[in-house]
């Protein structure tokens, strides 16, 4: 795999994206909506349920592909020289932070409950010199950590 901005010398090791349950809640609360709204206008207002149906389908489906658009792009690849973290932020915004190895100072991870230590989703901090990045429910965290830490042990073994 090739990104934009790679150096000639540097290998892909893996990308890793955000758990899809980051989207749950989202999908959760629009369902939710759904159902009050539609006691509401079938109890109150007599409208016509089939426009009502149609349009809420409408909005709901705008409202997920804008849930859903920083979810599918966002990710963090990394490579045998630095960790690339890509945020989309809604449709048009896009930030791109680099942290070579040499900067990080110190990785952890955090299991909180069960369900994450289920799922693989668990939270990873990474320290370095200039502040945290801290990434919530991340997929395959502990892979990613283990890489994290084989990549930055690499680089402090090649600068003996």
């Amino acid at each position: 795999m090739e990104f934009e901005g790679q150096q000639s010398d540097e290998k892909v090791i893996n990308v890793y994206k955000k758990h899809w349950s980051v989207l749950l809640s989202k999908i959760i609360l629009i369902l939710v909506l759904a159902i009050i709204l539609l006691v509401v206008v079938n109890l109150k207002l007599h409208i016509v349920i089939d426009y009502f149906v149609g349009f809420w389908l409408l909005i709901s489906r705008i409202w997920l592909a804008l849930a859903l658009i920083p979810w599918a792009f966002t990710y963090y690849i990394l490579t045998d020289q630095r960790l690339r973290y890509v945020n989309q932020k809604g449709i048009f915004k896009k930030a791109i932070l680099d942290i070579n190895f040499d900067q990080i100072e110190h990785v952890e991870f955090l299991t909180n409950n069960f369900i994450q230590d289920l799922t693989n989703t668990s939270t990873v901090i990474i320290q370095t010199e200039t502040g945290d990045l801290t990434i919530k429910k991340l997929q395959h965290a502990n892979n990613f950590y283990n890489d994290l830490q084989n990549q930055i042990t690499k680089g402090k073994q090649d600068d003996i």
